[in-house]
């Protein structure tokens, strides 16, 4: 909605839900009336983002971690020398 871009998105959901579509063009008109909204908007949309993201690389790390613990364990039961 804030930028001009080609967004596509998926939605699970445990239960029933109820979904709506909001299309740019539909939006567009209206930030004109309150480009304070749109900003913040798109200051949420951003820290929103940056914590995906931090929270994503750490669970990345962790996940090789996790492996790499796994395969030196795995390497000492094979009874090759770690060093």
């Amino acid at each position: 909605l804030l930028d001009d871009t080609v967004r596509a998105a998926w939605v699970r959901a445990d239960s029933y839900a109820v979904l709506s579509a909001l299309h740019r063009d539909a939006v567009e008109p209206i930030w004109k009336y309150f480009p304070a909204e749109r900003e913040e908007l798109r200051q949420v949309v951003c820290e929103n983002h940056k914590k995906d993201r931090a929270r994503l690389n750490k669970h990345r790390w962790k996940l090789g971690f996790k492996g790499a613990k796994a395969l030196k364990h795995e390497l000492n039961l094979s009874g090759e020398v770690i060093e």
